[in-house]
């Protein structure tokens, strides 16, 4: 994972969500199998930050676990779900996931997208080996390389590899530490050992403040075969 201090960012409550992020609902919804769930369906969540999807889960009957790096969100989170004090947990997820358990879904909302290529390919090497089989996988808001920060020509950026960057001084990722962009050719040789339910690339294109800033990113469920 990203060395980034998310920690301050914590602290100053600036990702301090308290409702659940409304396409983790949608897709969890539609392809998690609810019919099938009951308190033996095990769920992880990586970057659960301070806990706003942790609610809906419990709502659906399922064994919740969280982990994140940052030690202020899991306390915080620790602190408003004090019957998941042992489920929630700091780590880097893209070198060790701190659970035996395996998993009927794994969530993960814009966490793998900030770090590197080689770290991403580690965590997802995790994320397999921490599913059951035919377990579900649901990646929301990893950044595309259609999104205008990738194509920035900002001279205070520094560039990790072809498709990830760093020190962002304007834009959607100012102070956001490490990004990776993906294109659709490195999402499926990502995921080539998945099986890929469903795939989808969203483009906004903001009028203000900022003309035609253009927000891309990828959705997806895949599934372990």
């Amino acid at each position: 994972m990203s060395k980034f201090n998310w920690d301050q960012i914590y602290k100053k409550r600036k990702q301090d969500n308290i409702w659940p992020w409304s396409e983790v609902v949608s897709l969890t919804q539609k392809y998690a199998n609810l019919d099938l769930i009951n308190k033996k369906y095990k769920v992880l969540e990586l970057g659960c930050g301070t806990g706003p999807n942790i609610l809906y889960f419990l709502k659906l009957n399922m064994s919740y676990y969280g982990v994140d790096q940052s030690q202020e969100a899991i306390q915080i989170s620790k602190k408003r779900f004090p019957k998941l004090r042992k489920r929630l947990k700091i780590s880097d997820f893209t070198k060790k996931i701190p659970f035996q358990e395996k998993f009927d879904l794994i969530i993960d909302r814009s966490s793998l997208t900030h770090n590197d290529e080689a770290s991403i390919q580690n965590g997802l090497n995790l994320i397999f080996s921490k599913l059951k089989k035919k377990g579900i996988f649901i990646g929301i808001d990893w950044h595309s390389v259609n999104h205008s920060d990738y194509k920035t020509n900002n001279q205070n950026l520094f560039t990790i590899d072809k498709f990830t960057k760093t020190n962002f001084k304007i834009g959607q990722f100012q102070g956001a530490g490490v990004v990776h962009f993906s294109n659709y050719k490195q999402i499926k040789k990502y995921f080539k050992k998945w099986q890929t339910i469903f795939l989808e690339e969203k483009i906004k294109y903001q009028k203000l403040p900022k003309k035609n800033f253009a927000i891309a990113a990828w959705n997806f469920v895949v599934k372990k075969k």
